[in-house]
C-alpha cells in the first residue's frame, strides 16, 4: 500500500485506527524517550514488584529522556507534511477502508479483526512478577531492548532499598514480566548504586545467531601476535570510563548548522501549525467567506441585467 506525506492543511492522518481497540493495538512499544512534564518525569507505569511474599510499590521511569529536536518533513511552501495512504490506482484511503493482514507467504494474507486481537491480548496486571534470580553476567547485554528505572512508591522506600543492597551484594538479577500498555513484556531487574533498573529483554526468536551469519571457523592465533595485541590493548587501558565520552558529535554539529542559519536568517520557514480541530474549523470559515462573496457578486450581477432593460427603455 503506498505512503505519501501530504501537507497537514489538506489531508488527515493516514493509518489511524477505525475503532478505540484498533488504536490500542496500533500503540507502539513503549517509547525511551519520554517528555518531562513540568513539575518533572511522569511514571510509565505504576505497580508492585513481587515474589513470594515479598510486594513492594513502585513506579517505572524511562531511564532516557529526548534531549533532540526531531526533524520535521516540510512541503515546498514550508508546510508540515503529514502520513496517509492511497491504493494502487492513486485513490487515498479512509481509515475505515484499512485492514491488518497477517503475511503467511510473500503476497498472501490472512485478515485479523479487533475482536480477535481484542481476545489475545495479555490480561491486565499491576504486578511486576519476579520468577527467577541469576548470576550477573548471565544475562547478555544483546537481549536488553529498553532500559527503565523503579522507583519505590508510598512507604516502600526502607523494603526498596534493602531488595536492592541485598541484590547488589549477593551479584543477581532478577528475572520478571509485567503488562505495559497492553503487552506483556520480559525483564532484567537489576541493582546498581542502591537503585533498581528494569531492562525489557528481546524474545530468543528475534536475535540471529552468529552461526547464521557464515563465520569463518575459529583459528589458533601465532603467540606472538597476541602478546603483541595484549601491550597495545594495555596501552588504552589505563583511566576510568566517563560518561562524558557519549557525545553526539553530529547532532552537535547539526545544532551549530541550525543556529548559525537562524542568526543570519538563511532558509528560515514560519509556519502557523494549527491544533487540531482549529485545522477543520478554519476550512469552514474560509469556505463560508468564499460563499458570501460569491453570493455577493451573483446577487450584483442579477441586479445589474435587471436594471439594463429599464435603461433602453427610457431611451
Amino acid at each position: 500500500m503506498p505512503e505519501r506525506s501530504t501537507p497537514r492543511s489538506h489531508a488527515r492522518r493516514g493509518g489511524h485506527a477505525r475503532s478505540g481497540a484498533r488504536t490500542r493495538h496500533s500503540e507502539p512499544a513503549p517509547s525511551e524517550s519520554t517528555q518531562d512534564s513540568p513539575a518533572g518525569a511522569r511514571p510509565l507505569w505504576s505497580g508492585t514488584l513481587s515474589f513470594g511474599l515479598v510486594a513492594i510499590p513502585v513506579q517505572l521511569f524511562s531511564a532516557v529522556r529526548r534531549t533532540r529536536t526531531s526533524l520535521r518533513m516540510l512541503g515546498p511552501d514550508g508546510t508540515p507534511l503529514v502520513r496517509r495512504y492511497f491504493d494502487p490506482q492513486g485513490k487515498a484511503l479512509e481509515d475505515s477502508e484499512i485492514e491488518r493482514g497477517y503475511e503467511i507467504e510473500k503476497g498472501k494474507f490472512v485478515l485479523v479483526s479487533d475482536q480477535e486481537l481484542e481476545a489475545l491480548l495479555p490480561e491486565q496486571s499491576r504486578d511486576i512478577a519476579l520468577t527467577q534470580f541469576v548470576r550477573e553476567g548471565e544475562i547478555s547485554p544483546i537481549y536488553v531492548e529498553r532500559s527503565y528505572v523503579l522507583v519505590p512508591a508510598s512507604k516502600s522506600n526502607v523494603a526498596y532499598r534493602l531488595l536492592a543492597s541485598t541484590m547488589e551484594s549477593a551479584h543477581v538479577v532478577g528475572v520478571a514480566s509485567f503488562v505495559l500498555r497492553e503487552r506483556q513484556y520480559m525483564a532484567a531487574i537489576r541493582a546498581e548504586r542502591g537503585v533498581l533498573h528494569a531492562d525489557t529483554l528481546r524474545f530468543a526468536d528475534e536475535l540471529r545467531s552468529p552461526s547464521e551469519l557464515g563465520l569463518p571457523k575459529p583459528v589458533a592465533p601465532p603467540a606472538r601476535e597476541v602478546q603483541k595485541l595484549k601491550r597495545a590493548i594495555s596501552a588504552l587501558g589505563k583511566g576510568k570510563f566517563s560518561s562524558e565520552q557519549l557525545k553526539d558529535h553530529y547532532w552537535e554539529r547539526l545544532e551549530a548548522l541550525a543556529e548559525r542559519k537562524h542568526k543570519h536568517r538563511q532558509d528560515l520557514v514560519e509556519t502557523s501549525e494549527q491544533a487540531p480541530g482549529e485545522e477543520s474549523m478554519g476550512q469552514v470559515i474560509d469556505l463560508m467567506a468564499v460563499l458570501q462573496e460569491s453570493l455577493a457578486k451573483d446577487k450584483a450581477q442579477r441586479g445589474q441585467k435587471k436594471e439594463a432593460p429599464a435603461k433602453r427603455k427610457a431611451r
